[in-house]
């Protein structure tokens, strides 16, 4: 069975060997395109465990060993969404940190991010199109995937704009921009690529919802628990820009008049002290909301792992429980 490092090794170079080719392609427009190549090479191979390819690479193989090949090439389009999605929503949410480094719009500007994002998307859509003609599948089998593949753009984007209006409904937020975008999707379209049954089709695609939720909520944990230098980014960036999470709702069902009073002086702030987010902390941990989400990431961990060791063992069944094991850790 393949594991998670197996095919991040294997997808590094790739990855590499995609961007030493397509330099070459945005030089012949202009030197610029090459140089903006680079940043998107930079950007996108610099971290990430690149989860969202390695599950449609393991759905796909787990029923069809045809053109690996090509679906390997193929799983690079996923990085590129990601990359794209992080450049934007680095500029949305103002974020001066993502990975340890300086984010894209930090660097070169807003106006320059922007484009050097939208081009991002660009290369991923023409890997999806130079592939799936590769393939030469079914006009049917290929429609489904073409609809997949349009809904896992538009569905994050979407995702995106409820989570910066602070849409109340956090549900729909996580199935939009986490669940469905980083894991129902990827797994979707390998499995329609290989030709699988609609029912084995459904019961992975319901696993893969399960462990959407959970990574939703333990980003959210450690988005506020964890430090800045372990996570790569600001812990104090969801209370900044007055995002709904799940350890907001609770914290507000629990707070007293006062505590919320005080809370609403800081949420949506984006010059949050240390002062106030201390407080929040010392608070949020006072009331037992931190074990609170752990329990619950624990519980819905042990019901999800004992559905993959019940299901069928193949690759895509591993790689989940390889990342319900990276979930179970408490650092992703």
């Amino acid at each position: 069975m393949i594991t998670l490092s197996d095919f991040q090794h294997t997808f590094q170079q790739i990855l590499l060997s995609y961007f030493k080719i397509k330099s070459k392609e945005l030089n012949n427009i202009h030197p610029v395109g090459k140089m903006l190549t680079q940043i998107i090479e930079n950007f996108t191979t610099d971290g990430g465990k690149k989860i969202r390819p390695a599950l449609f690479y393991s759905a796909y193989i787990s029923y069809n060993q045809k053109h690996k090949d090509i679906i390997l090439k193929m799983s690079v389009l996923f990085e590129l969404i990601q990359s794209f999605a992080l450049i934007h929503d680095d500029i949305i949410d103002h974020s001066p940190v993502r990975r340890g480094n300086p984010t894209i719009y930090k660097k070169y500007g807003t106006d320059k991010a922007l484009l050097i994002g939208d081009l991002a998307l660009t290369f991923a859509d023409e890997i999806y199109t130079k592939q799936m003609d590769k393939l030469l599948i079914p006009l049917e089998i290929r429609y489904k995937c073409n609809s997949c593949f349009n809904a896992l753009k538009q569905e994050v984007i979407v995702g995106e704009y409820l989570d910066y209006v602070k849409d109340r409904d956090i549900d729909t937020v996580m199935l939009l921009k986490t669940a469905r975008y980083s894991f129902v999707r990827p797994v979707e379209l390998g499995l329609l690529l290989a030709g699988t049954e609609k029912e084995q089709i459904k019961k992975w695609l319901d696993i893969a919802l399960k462990i959407g939720y959970i990574f939703q909520m333990k980003d959210d944990y450690i988005g506020t628990f964890e430090t800045q230098a372990k996570i790569g980014k600001s812990i104090t960036s969801d209370i900044e820009e007055g995002k709904n999470t799940l350890i907001t709702q609770l914290f507000l069902k629990k707070a007293n008049k006062e505590e919320e009073k005080k809370f609403r002086t800081f949420f949506g702030n984006s010059k949050i002290s240390n002062e106030d987010f201390t407080w929040y902390l010392k608070l949020l941990k006072a009331k037992g909301i931190d074990k609170e989400i752990q329990f619950l990431i624990q519980t819905e961990l042990e019901k999800t792992v004992k559905i993959i060791k019940e299901s069928e063992e193949i690759p895509v069944s591993s790689l989940f429980l390889e990342i319900c094991g990276i979930l179970d850790q408490f650092s992703l």
